[in-house]
């Protein structure tokens, strides 16, 4: 594959790996080998790109890989091995709405290490929104079997990495990236704190049920909340309210997650939010939110139960298959 397009590819991956903003690329095995990682990048086309990863320990249980956990690698993939690859500031831009609907396959026994493919499509990437469509497959003994179709719908901003890094097109950029890269080779990989997370619980700390501390560890390279953690936290919660169980009392199989990221939250110190799960529209459907709780205390009126009035971050539906059941649910 062309030197320039792996250079584009690996520069996020590569300042993830080398700040403590960014660590969520980290958590969900998004490293890559020369910094420790296992993450393959297969195909990096004009309008398609293939990457592989292992799923991490802590998205999988008995019932198998949290699909919201596939959605959140392949936002990360899609966004630095998609958008950033095409556009061409090398914006990898802003998530707006992440949704997949989920293959039989998904509610597989997958476990921790399953090699899993992304491959993401450019449908449209314009100045100010761009649409990315991905799929996510198991590869196992030498097959493939799709475990999700996706869709990455992203707001592109005017700038890229930093305002004055890659914002400029044409001959410029292979200088750009070659000087980015330079300076990433005088900073050393950052070390593990502590063991890969195991569980659930390791990555987002709760001192109050229904509430969590946000920190770097859940930020993307730019410092912001990452988009894929956002679904994984709203998942979960929908995953543990009462419509998420079948009459058995069993967890039911996801079918469609969809998630609007209605408002970005910087992470540059702690931040405590506010995860509520309601009925969904149907009955086979949960909405789950999360909101700042600095910003429900300066809320003018307090939110109504599955309505609107605090000012979410994040609303994500999750619905489930009406008659199957996940074999256990999440820690």
């Amino acid at each position: 594959m062309p030197h320039a397009a792996r250079a584009t590819a690996e520069l996020f991956w590569r300042l993830s790996a080398r700040t403590h903003t960014g660590g969520f690329g980290r958590a969900l095995g998004l490293t890559r080998p020369a910094d420790g990682g296992a993450v393959e990048l297969r195909k990096l086309g004009a309008t398609e790109t293939v990457v592989a990863v292992d799923a991490p320990a802590w998205l999988c249980d008995a019932s198998g890989v949290s699909p919201a956990g596939v959605i959140a690698i392949f936002d990360e993939v899609s966004s630095y091995v998609g958008a950033a690859l095409w556009d061409p500031r090398c914006r990898p831009g802003i998530s707006v709405n992440l949704s997949a609907v989920m293959s039989d396959r998904a509610a597989a026994a997958i476990g921790p290490g399953a090699r899993l493919v992304v491959t993401s499509r450019k449908q449209r990437l314009g100045r100010t929104l761009g649409f990315i469509d991905v799929s996510v497959a198991l590869e196992e003994a030498g097959r493939s079997e799709l475990l999700l179709r996706g869709r990455h719908t992203k707001f592109m901003p005017g700038t890229g990495l930093r305002p004055e890094l890659l914002s400029a097109p044409g001959p410029w950029r292979p200088l750009l990236l070659r000087a980015a890269h330079a300076y990433l080779d005088r900073m050393p990989v950052v070390p593990s704190a502590r063991a890969p997370p195991s569980c659930f619980a390791d990555v987002f700390p709760s001192p109050t049920a229904g509430e969590y501390v946000l920190s770097a560890a859940h930020a993307n390279p730019l410092g912001a909340f990452h988009g894929g953690a956002a679904v994984i936290l709203a998942a979960h919660a929908a995953d543990r309210h009462g419509a998420a169980s079948g009459a058995d009392g069993r967890r039911r199989r996801v079918r469609t997650i969809s998630a609007n990221l209605l408002s970005g939250i910087a992470l540059a110190g702690d931040v405590r939010v506010r995860v509520d799960a309601a009925d969904g529209p149907g009955e086979d459907s949960v909405v789950a939110t999360i909101t700042r709780l600095d910003a429900v205390s300066a809320a003018k009126r307090p939110a109504a139960a599955g309505g609107s009035g605090a000012p979410f971050a994040v609303e994500c539906t999750v619905t489930y298959a009406a008659h199957e059941a996940r074999s256990c649910a999440r820690a």
